[in-house]
């Protein structure tokens, strides 16, 4: 059933890579470490001859100004895949319910940790 559910997820979900990857390993990606981190423009830089030299404001100011872009980029790209993490956990948590029998449906929801554990888990509900 897991490879099923995987591969309905790799074929129909969008950015579905992430909760792929998290059902195949059994634990969440811990999107807070893919945050990317922003870049400081050096005020030192080595020169040909490899001395540390100088920069003026100029040179750094343009240099911080492109890390700065490219950091925005970063980051509202993992915003956006973040946001699908979180919205295709839930809709594989559905998906693999669905594939559940009525029986199974009920007894899962019977169970006494259903709330707090189960719920909107897929990787809960898989074991």
């Amino acid at each position: 059933m897991r490879d099923t559910i995987i591969q309905k997820i790799q074929k129909e979900y969008y950015h579905g890579i992430d909760i792929v990857q998290s059902i195949r390993d059994d634990e969440y990606i811990d999107m807070q470490a893919e945050k990317p981190k922003r870049v400081i423009a050096e005020k030192q830089a080595m020169d040909e001859q490899g001395i540390l030299t100088n920069r003026n404001k100029d040179d750094i100011s343009t240099e911080q100004d492109g890390l700065d872009i490219d950091y925005r980029e970063e980051l509202s790209t993992w915003r956006k895949r973040s946001e699908y993490f979180k919205t295709n956990k839930a809709r594989a948590y559905a998906l693999i319910f669905t594939y559940y029998n009525k029986t199974m449906q009920n007894r899962v929801e019977e169970s006494a940790n259903f709330e707090t554990k189960i719920r909107d888990d897929p990787l809960e509900l898989l074991k």
